[in-house]
């Protein structure tokens, strides 16, 4: 796999360049975004299979009775697939997940 390096908030006056291997540090929630191709889905599947990390889809998230256990024993949740997750109006899926 060829290490990554992702912009955090580009254009922002708190813009940043991360690593990596800087995901697994990061405190709060973080959303990946970019073009169809660019290996999205295989970094989040490299977080999801480090430590104290799990990997679902959105639709696994919002089609499962108890959320909660699609953690396991990990204490953070990465999700990928939020694009796929059928939407009627803008930001559905979005606040389908976060509920």
């Amino acid at each position: 796999m060829i290490a990554r390096t992702l912009q955090s908030n580009p254009g922002q006056s708190d813009a940043r360049v991360l690593t990596q291997s800087d995901l697994m540090d990061q405190a709060g929630p973080v959303v990946v975004l970019g073009e169809a191709g660019m290996g999205k889905s295989e970094l989040l599947k490299w977080l999801g299979e480090s430590p104290r990390h799990a990997l679902c889809t959105a639709q696994q998230l919002i089609n499962r009775h108890a959320p909660r256990t699609l953690l396991g024993d990990a204490e953070i949740l990465v999700i990928d697939a939020l694009d796929e997750v059928a939407a009627q109006r803008d930001g559905d899926a979005l606040d389908r997940v976060l509920l």
